[in-house]
């Protein structure tokens, strides 16, 4: 019994160090929205309010708008922020299901979003976790090394930012523009990513 105990307390502790970094991934993604809904008011002019997003906001309304049609009983989307001539065939399945939830708990597209942010972001943490333990299954701290490093790390687009920092260069390090380059941004910025 003791020595079963004693075999299996590696396993746990590692599973611990994991959940930490996946807590404070979380957290520290959700900060600035929390900031934002808290301070907007506060501090901004009068009747000032966070919409949910720090980042792509255009395309944030568009999603919002989606959600809101699935919540109201749409089944496919139509695009409001377009003049174009549409034939409302677009289905999708994400902003059903959340629509659905929106409908049951008459919970906001902010929330909805936000939850989902955290759900996809916790989920998709745990797979890359798991991945990482079938790679290097002999070798726990290259294994937690390389998970840290995928909870926290924003590429390496930081090393040639002196060189692009101010244009838009062809050929720039797609790891310092595009969030969904790489595991901290995808989960800060948007629950699609």
């Amino acid at each position: 019994g003791a020595r079963r105990i004693a075999s299996a307390s590696p396993d746990m502790a590692e599973r611990r160090i994991v959940a930490a970094l996946i807590a404070f991934t979380l957290l520290v993604t959700t900060l600035p929205y929390a900031l934002g809904y808290f301070l907007a008011p506060v501090m901004g002019p009068q009747g000032t309010t966070f919409i949910g997003t720090p980042y792509n906001i255009d395309d944030y309304c568009n999603y919002l708008s989606w959600l809101r049609q699935m919540a109201d009983g749409r089944f496919f989307l139509h695009n409001m922020f377009t003049t174009d001539p549409q034939n409302d065939l677009e289905f999708n399945a994400f902003f059903w299901v959340l629509g659905r939830i929106m409908a049951l708990t008459h919970c906001s597209p902010q929330a909805a979003l936000q939850g989902a942010r955290l759900v996809g972001g916790g989920a998709l943490l745990w797979l890359i976790y798991r991945f990482y333990r079938r790679c290097l299954p002999a070798d726990r701290s290259a294994r937690l090394t390389a998970f840290g490093f995928a909870c926290v790390s924003s590429g390496f687009g930081w090393v040639q930012w002196s060189h692009w920092h101010d244009k838009n260069l062809p050929g720039g390090p797609v790891d310092a523009w595009q969030p969904e380059a790489y595991t901290f941004l995808s989960i800060y910025t948007s629950a699609l990513m």
